[in-house]
């Protein structure tokens, strides 16, 4: 049971990694014109919001 749950979490963080990839080759694709700079601190900054969320909620 346990190792079909950890089995599901790796499917589940692959799909999400393959999801962002598609996207950023999207954005890349279809926007003009495109701050790159911009783009990847909004990208670090949303994902450093939900590694600062979970945080405050195991307080």
């Amino acid at each position: 049971m346990a190792a079909q749950v950890l089995k599901s979490f790796y499917q589940a963080e692959s799909w999400k990694f393959v999801l962002t990839a598609l996207c950023f080759g999207v954005i890349f694709q279809r926007v003009e014109p495109l701050n790159v700079l911009a783009l990847f601190a909004a990208f670090v900054t949303v994902q450093l919001g939900h590694l600062a969320s979970t945080r405050i909620a195991n307080l």
